[in-house]
């Protein structure tokens, strides 16, 4: 007889009442017996976990809701017990002034909240090691290169410095290597374009990669260089091959050429890869990469590697270096290139790191100010039921029975804030990755998991703590006897409660000048980095991805061909005014490092690698995006066919070659790059300084620019300058494609405008951000203003009564008010931008165009902080003038 998996019986018995246990327990195993005899027992297997799970809701909602649950009893017990009905009091209590308990809540829920999402955001992007074995122990390689005592860009390491690696002992545990890549994916509809990755075996062992159907790559499909097996992710498998479990053996073409898929991967898997490395652009085809036979992977791949145990990244680092000195000859004469390890995880967001920690420090602010606000209500509250705490107190109840008391209504709202602050969280975070979008791919990985839920919990329980502190302490203040004789305190003594009142609001106003500072400061350099002239045109222009497969365009003539037709097809266009193609466009061009040579003068002694951009542009290109020449013209034709050495550069790069003026058009340049000299190239034209690389790339940069002949590219971009929306323009450029290739799709269609938004996405965010902070701070701050002169207000319309009652005029009173409100609040700014200016470095690599001590900001945002302030503080005093001396006293 077979068994049932014993898991999932275990389960089943513990949900499943004991007065049906065993008929369930026995009814079950008779139908998975025959299940077995028709099905097979791996399928019964998994019927049987099926109906258990299926079961496990209805049981556990029955045992529940009979009349003899066991449940029932406990809570009658706990009731009745002392701590019962001190909660039962405390919640009659807080149901009793709605208005302040909801309050109450919904700042906890914020401040606690906006914390938790921070934190999720720091945890899943910061802190979290990669999710799969070994994580913890997985470093990114690279090569770099000294650059006047600094590391300049990197690259991936050569073929010699891998090599070695691979041979190195007690170093990496594995070495893999990955590069990413558009492929043609032949289908029954024709041929699609899918996002994919070119990886070695090694990185799917380091994930522990299981297929869900087939297998992995192994060694052998490495050795070919035709690369004749594939993966597919299970999307892919869903939505291309109607999950057909027949898939695998098939032959497909990608690129051109038959490929055997061996395996499909499962969605978390692919979710893993391309969190962990690959980024967040979802893969669907994943080809081996080619091993070389001397060592390493051909081309220059990324490289990861997963280290020994035990092993730092310092010590890693260190032992890379001693390997490297005995290769360095090895490579291509460059004795200067250096290997670098870098965490994985530290890898995966670099831009974000600084700024992430910024984020949580502002909303480690809010909670303060949160702290403080409900601190001041709770204070508030307590002030009011003084009277009630005094014949409590008189009739025997303790100084300790009104503190457990007072805990038990903070433990109480603090519950009912920490269970909305985590659905707020969840809410924020989703938000987030909306906000984000595509322009920050990493934050997709971001999620709440159960070590956001505890950083909420405890977070709530400091917060309960801190905002119940200081109304405990005013419970010494208690004066039963002179409660029950109607004994008022004297007239000079100020108002109980003060103090600590005044206190609170000073920090929560100090507090939110710092966060509106912050704030401030990022969207003012938002604000500029938004109003820089990117350089071109970029009204009405649109970029259309094409990739070239290697099996149909191997020979660069046929590439330029292929994009000289679309161009030409376009061009007679009516709504087209302008269109060329090009390597890449702004402000996603290439980025390389060197030197550059001009003839006839000797280079300087001391020289250093430089970045610069570098793009491969046809002769129609400047005339699409809209840039006139300064000096000279563009590409023609018949250089582009002779494979001419010709160059194209920048004014700023002129300037700086030829900084008195006597150069330029007609004189030769050479680059001295990584790979060797290239040849002398004569410069024919001079055009207006481009940003290259985002909108707040150094105006001074050098910038090169080939013509597509130097090295026809497999992979190009169409620039159309046409009216009509972004579809239609797609539409355009896909009708000369079909034109010249039926079988060809196109990739993504962009505007070139939004590409230069996006490339300011991450100080978009960031300021997006911290600006709801500071006005969420801003908001408690003067909540807490109002709330703490409001009382001082209620518990002084005696003397104030008095006062008016001998001929003081209400403008007296508004004075007096406002005067003491503007006090604290002032006091408060003041302490504010101090600290403000004394942390002032924390922003500084966050912000662009402005220095982080503007005196304009700082003066615009504290006064926006003191008129919040006097505001608030204007309200209060209405409720001063209102007050009617007889009634005033009528009620003494």
């Amino acid at each position: 007889m077979r068994s049932p998996p014993p898991l999932s019986r275990s389960v089943l018995s513990f949900f499943a009442d004991g007065k049906v246990r065993e008929d369930i327990l026995e009814n079950l195993q008779e139908e998975f017996q025959e299940h077995v005899r028709v099905i097979g027992e791996p399928a019964a297997r998994r019927w049987y976990r099926g109906q258990v799970f299926r079961s496990i809701g209805p049981l556990f909602w029955w045992r529940l809701t009979r009349r003899d649950a066991g449940w029932r009893t406990a809570v009658r017990n706990l009731a009745r017990s002392s701590i019962g009905k001190e909660a039962q009091y405390a919640l009659r209590s807080l149901l009793g002034t709605p208005g302040f308990s909801l309050v109450v809540i919904l700042t906890f829920s914020l401040g606690i909240g906006a914390n938790t999402a921070v934190f999720s955001l720091v945890h899943s992007l910061i802190l979290e090691p990669l999710p799969f074995p070994g994580g913890d122990r997985m470093v990114q390689l690279w090569r770099y290169e000294e650059f006047e005592g600094q590391r300049r860009a990197l690259f991936p390491p050569a073929a010699p410095m891998v090599a070695a690696w691979q041979e190195s002992e007690g170093v990496f545990q594995e070495i893999g290597g990955y590069t990413e890549e558009e492929f043609h994916l032949t289908v029954e509809d024709g041929v699609v374009s899918v996002m994919g990755v070119r990886v070695s075996p090694e990185i799917l062992s380091m994930v522990s990669a299981t297929p869900l159907l087939g297998r992995s790559f192994g060694e052998a499909d490495a050795g070919s260089s035709h690369g004749s097996v594939a993966l597919l992710s299970e999307e892919i498998w869903e939505n291309r091959f109607g999950s057909d479990v027949s898939v695998i053996g098939r032959v497909v073409g990608i690129d051109g050429a038959p490929h055997a898929i061996v395996g499909v991967l499962p969605s978390a898997l692919s979710r893993v890869l391309e969190s962990g490395f690959f980024g967040a652009q979802s893969k669907g085809i994943f080809l081996p990469l080619v091993a070389d036979p001397a060592g390493g992977w051909s081309g220059t791949p990324n490289i990861l590697a997963r280290v020994e145990p035990g092993l730092s990244i310092t010590s890693v680092q260190e032992r890379l270096e001693v390997i490297q000195s005995g290769v360095a000859h090895l490579i291509e004469g460059q004795n200067e290139w250096f290997p670098l390890a870098i965490s994985a995880r530290e890898a995966l967001a670099p831009n974000f790191r600084r700024g992430l920690w910024v984020m949580f420090g502002a909303v480690g602010i809010v909670l303060l100010i949160a702290c403080a606000n409900i601190a001041t209500l709770l204070l508030v509250r307590r002030l009011a039921r003084g009277d009630e705490m005094n014949v409590r107190l008189a009739l025997g109840a303790g100084r300790t029975r009104l503190a457990g008391q007072l805990l038990t209504e903070s433990f109480l709202l603090g519950a009912a804030g920490t269970f909305l602050a985590f659905l707020t969280a969840a809410w924020m975070v989703d938000g987030a990755i909306w906000i984000a979008g595509n322009s920050i791919p990493e934050f997709q990985a971001a999620r709440l998991d159960g070590e956001a839920f505890g950083f909420a919990v405890a977070a709530g329980l400091f917060t309960v703590f801190a905002f119940s502190f200081i109304p405990l302490l005013q419970l010494g203040k208690l004066d039963p006897a002179g409660a029950l004789a109607r004994k008022r305190p004297r007239e000079t003594r100020r108002p109980v409660g003060w103090t600590a009142h005044k206190s609170l609001v000073v920090v929560q106003v100090s507090l939110a000048t710092v966060l509106v500072l912050s704030a401030g400061l990022l969207t003012n350099s938002l604000g500029r980095l938004l109003s820089v002239d990117p350089g071109l045109d970029t009204e009405g222009l649109a970029a259309v991805g094409l990739d070239l497969p290697r099996s149909r365009y191997d020979l660069g003539t046929e590439r330029i061909s292929f994009f000289d037709g679309i161009v030409r097809g376009l061009e007679t266009h009516p709504r087209v005014s302008a269109v060329g193609w090009a390597r890449f466009v702004p402000p996603r061009v290439a980025g390389a490092a060197g030197m550059v040579n001009v003839e006839g003068r000797p280079p300087p002694p001391e020289r250093h690698m430089e970045g610069h951009a570098g793009n491969w542009v046809s002769p129609t290109y400047f005339r699409a995006v809209g840039v006139p020449f300064l000096e000279g013209r563009a590409f023609t034709q018949a250089e582009i066919s002779d494979e001419a050495e010709v160059v194209i550069l920048n004014r700023s790069g002129a300037e700086r070659l030829w900084p008195d003026g006597g150069g330029g058009v007609g004189t030769r340049i050479q680059l001295d790059s990584d790979y060797g000299p290239s040849p002398w190239m004569r410069v024919v034209g001079i055009v207006p300084d481009f940003k290259a690389w985002w909108l707040g790339d150094r105006p001074d940069r050098l910038q090169i620019y080939l013509p597509v002949s130097n090295i026809p590219p497999r992979s190009g971009v169409i620039l159309v300058r046409a009216s009509g929306d972004l579809g239609e323009i797609a539409t355009l450029v896909q009708g000369q494609v079909r034109r010249l290739d039926s079988a060809l799709p196109v990739g993504g269609a962009f505007w070139v405008a939004d590409a230069f938004h996006q490339s300011v996405a991450r100080q978009r965010f960031q300021t997006f951000l911290l600006s709801g902070l500071g006005v969420l701070g801003m908001l408690l701050a003067i909540l807490g203003v109002y709330g703490v002169l409001s009382l001082s207000v209620t518990r002084r319309t005696r003397e104030i009564g008095v006062r008016l009652a001998l001929g003081a005029t209400r403008g007296d009173i508004n004075r007096r008010v406002l005067g003491q409100g503007l006090r604290a609040v002032a006091l408060g700014a003041a302490i504010g931008l101090g600290f403000s200016y004394l942390s002032s470095e924390l922003l500084t690599d966050l912000l662009w165009g402005i220095e982080a001590t503007d005196p304009a900001t700082f003066l615009t945002c504290s006064g926006a902080v003191i008129l919040a302030g006097l505001f608030a503080t204007y309200v209060s005093s209405r409720r001063a003038m209102g007050i009617d001396p007889v009634e005033a006293l009528r009620r003494e």
